[in-house]
C-alpha cells in the first residue's frame, strides 16, 4: 500500500524527477550556494565585527569552500548536459542515416 501511495504521489506532484541525476545536481548545487549566500549576508549584517578575526576569516573561508563546491557542481552538470547532448545527437544521425537507405529503395520501387 505505502509504495502505491508513494508511486501515485510521485506521479501527481513530479517526485520522480527528483531521482534523476540532473536534477539532483541541480538542487544539490542550488542548497550549497544557498548557504554560501546566506553565510555571506550574515557575515556581512549580523557577525560582523562580532566575531574575532580568526573565527571571521575561518568563517569566509567555509563560504568560500561552499561557493566553489557550487561551481563544481555547475561544472559537473554543463558536462553531463553535453554529454547527454552529444549521445542523442549521435543517435539522431544513426538513425536518419539508417533511413536514408529505406527511402532510397522506395524511391526506385516507385520509379519502376
Amino acid at each position: 500500500m505505502d509504495s502505491q501511495l508513494f508511486r501515485s504521489c510521485s506521479e501527481v506532484y513530479g517526485f520522480h524527477m527528483a531521482l534523476s541525476g540532473t536534477m539532483r545536481r541541480r538542487v544539490t548545487g542550488g542548497v550549497i550556494l544557498g548557504l554560501a549566500l546566506a553565510m555571506l549576508i550574515c557575515g556581512q549584517t549580523i557577525w560582523a565585527g562580532k566575531m574575532k578575526p580568526g573565527w571571521m576569516l575561518l568563517y569566509y573561508i567555509v563560504c568560500l569552500g561552499l561557493t566553489i563546491t557550487a561551481m563544481f557542481i555547475a561544472i559537473r552538470d554543463v558536462q553531463a548536459l553535453a554529454r547527454e547532448t552529444r549521445a542523442e545527437q549521435e543517435e539522431l544521425i544513426n538513425e536518419t542515416l539508417r533511413e536514408i537507405p529505406t527511402k532510397q529503395s522506395r524511391k526506385d520501387n516507385t520509379n519502376q
